[in-house]
């Protein structure tokens, strides 16, 4: 009996070292993929990054599943290595191997024969058993027996199976541990998976079962780990999984799985990781998911669940890690996601969330990734969230907020990635994002930010996509953000001029990184039917060469483009001069690059008084008469004259 733990325990130990080689294997694969560099298009380098973040996301859960076989395959080496000795008497050596019932060893001969045996990778002790003769097994690769020769562990992953799962294996009554994943195994489940009354792990990933989970599952009550995973079943999940309150493991991912999840869900108290992602699942998640308080992994991603988030998910308290982003939930955050105070990964994007973040999310000082991107939410960035001192990757992207960034995110000290980009935010870029000491990208565009950029930025030791085009920025630009060289800083469709851009085109290579540049609308404007006025534009004072404009009218151009028309006139007397006015602005120091705009939109109004000077916005004092001096004036609320007040 020494001899044949022995042999037990060296078959776990190369079972494991296979583990931990592969683990490793994963490790340099995510390493090199982390160094590959991306192509040179844009968007091309956003696809690889999108697909990067999605292979790291599989190669981590996969190491999460592969830890926790090692572990329990630790237990498994533990408690073998433990058994009892036998005696060394001669009756005692004639028991030292024993056999298994007729019905254990068919179920093993037949199991040989309808995958493909001869064929197995590794197949010591069966390819040479004789059918017709019961023998011992305890020494067949992948096989295990207790004291009285019952098969207990039938360990046969990557083995090369081929073929379907003889239903006599539902013989083998005694087993505590069933492992078919990564082989080449076809058939419906319900021809041959019953009812085991010992077993505790079902390992049946990555083969091609099809058909229906059986409903017997839910009779398996010892169960602790199911693992279905990359199969092709489908059907509804049975209700009767509800039963399985041993159940720890729940991995069903990468099926053709349909129906709701069942509300019975709720009974498995004991549940800990349920992966359900990448299935064809909808409806929403059941209220007594709250039930689940030991649950640490919620995977629900990338299927068609849908409704409200329920506010009983804020009970589990226990969650680790949730993923739901790719379905189509909808409705508000709750609240209640502030009592969840273990999340550490919170995944919603690709969804359509709506209204305001919950101020409470701030609370939940463990979480390292906030993933909220396209989603439909509205409102404040709340400044509560400053206070998530673990953050490290921060995306509300491709929402619909509003308001000003606060300044509290400056506080966020391990935030590597914060994505705000494709929002309506307004207001300056606060000066405290320079606190972020950590932070490689920071994504601003495609909002509504004005003022000028701070030269705080300039204290980010690790920047390297610093993303501000498509704003309202203007000013002085930080000579000292291109001194940092940073790999993809965007500045174009602002409102920089050639001055502000001086010393740009002297770092930087690829003007599309600030160019075009919008000019700012001035505003409508009113004349008289037979009057003339003057339409300029204010360019800054850059030194280099002279700039050219060129003015386009309703679609039309008005010339060629010219150092001579920064200036035009329009003479209402002798032709139609309503319309919107457009310029563009060009400099042979700026090969290829431009500012452009709407400036004017003029229109013809009778009975107006003269008009004033050019200079600063005010507002028009309530019950003053007043008059124009000049030939037109503006509308309200973007006026940008003073008013002569009488």
């Amino acid at each position: 009996m020494i001899r044949e733990n022995t042999r037990q325990s060296d078959f776990l130990a190369t079972v494991i070292l296979n583990f931990k080689r592969r683990k490793l294997t994963f490790l340099l694969i995510a390493f090199f993929l982390s160094v590959v560099d991306c192509l040179p298009q844009q968007t091309q380098k956003v696809e690889n990054r999108a697909n990067s973040e999605k292979n790291d996301l599989d190669k981590s859960l996969d190491l999460l599943l592969e830890s926790n076989l090692e572990n329990r395959f630790d237990e498994l080496n533990s408690i073998h290595s433990k058994q009892p000795e036998k005696s060394s008497s001669k009756g005692a050596m004639m028991m030292s191997n024993p056999l298994p019932s007729q019905a254990e060893y068919d179920a093993l001969m037949d199991l040989y024969q309808s995958t493909g045996g001869a064929n197995w990778n590794y197949n010591s002790g069966w390819s040479t058993a004789n059918p017709n003769v019961v023998q011992y097994v305890g020494n067949w690769h992948g096989v295990i027996t207790d004291a009285n020769g019952h098969v207990t562990y039938l360990l046969l992953s990557d083995n090369n199976l081929v073929g379907t799962v003889p239903s006599s294996i539902e013989n083998l009554s005694n087993l505590y541990w069933l492992d078919f994943r990564s082989n080449s195994l076809s058939g419906d489940l319900e021809d041959w998976l019953g009812v085991f009354p010992y077993l505790t792990v079902l390992h049946l990933a990555n083969n091609s079962f099809t058909g229906p989970i059986p409903l017997d599952l839910g009779l398996n009550t010892n169960l602790t780990d199911v693992y279905f995973n990359r199969n092709q079943l489908s059907g509804s999940i049975p209700t009767n999984i509800g039963n399985l309150s041993s159940l720890v493991w729940l991995v069903l991912y990468d099926n053709d799985l349909t129906g709701s999840i069942p509300s019975q869900i709720g009974n498995l108290v004991n549940l800990q990781y349920l992966y359900l992602y990448r299935n064809n699942l909808s409806g929403p998640i059941p209220s007594t998911i709250g039930n689940m308080q030991a649950l640490k992994f919620l995977g629900l991603h990338t299927n068609s669940f849908s409704g409200q988030l329920p506010s009983t998910i804020g009970s589990l308290s226990n969650l680790t890690t949730m993923l739901l982003q790719y379905n189509q939930f909808s409705g508000p955050l709750p609240s209640q996601m502030g009592n969840m105070s273990s999340l550490q990964e919170i995944r919603l994007y690709n969804n359509s969330f709506s209204g305001s973040i919950p101020g409470t999310i701030g609370s939940l000082t463990n979480v390292h990734s906030f993933y909220a991107h396209e989603n439909q939410l509205t409102g404040f960035i709340p400044y509560q969230l400053g206070s998530m001192s673990s953050l490290m990757n921060f995306r509300l992207n491709l929402n619909k907020l509003t308001g000003s960034i606060p300044s509290e995110l400056g506080n966020l000290s391990n935030l590597q990635d914060l994505r705000l980009a494709n929002n309506q935010l307004t207001g300056p870029i606060p000066s405290s994002l320079g606190n972020l000491v950590n932070v490689s990208s920071l994504t601003l565009n495609n909002n509504e930010l004005t003022g000028s950029i701070p030269s705080s930025l300039c204290s980010l030791p690790n920047i390297s996509q610093l993303e501000l085009q498509s704003n309202l920025l203007k000013g002085v630009i930080p000579n000292c953000l291109y001194d940092k060289n940073i790999s993809m800083f965007l500045l174009s469709y602002n409102n920089f001029n050639f001055e502000n851009l001086a010393y740009a085109k002297t770092k930087v290579l690829d003007n599309f990184q600030y160019s075009p540049q919008k000019l700012d609308f001035v505003d409508t404007v009113y004349v008289q039917p037979n009057a003339s006025l003057n339409l300029t534009v204010d360019d800054g004072n850059y030194q280099g060469a002279q700039s050219s404009y060129r003015w386009k009218k309703n679609g039309t151009w008005l010339h060629s483009a010219s150092p001579g028309n920064k200036t035009i006139s329009v003479n209402c007397s002798t032709s139609s001069c309503e319309g919107l006015y457009y310029l563009e602005i060009t400099n042979p120091d700026y090969p290829g690059s431009l500012l452009f705009g709407d400036l004017y939109y003029v229109k013809i109004g009778e009975d107006l008084l003269q008009t004033i000077c050019m200079v600063e916005e005010e507002e028009p004092i309530s019950g003053s008469n007043y008059e124009w001096e000049g030939l037109a004036h503006y509308d309200w609320p973007r006026l940008p004259y003073k008013i002569q007040y009488q």
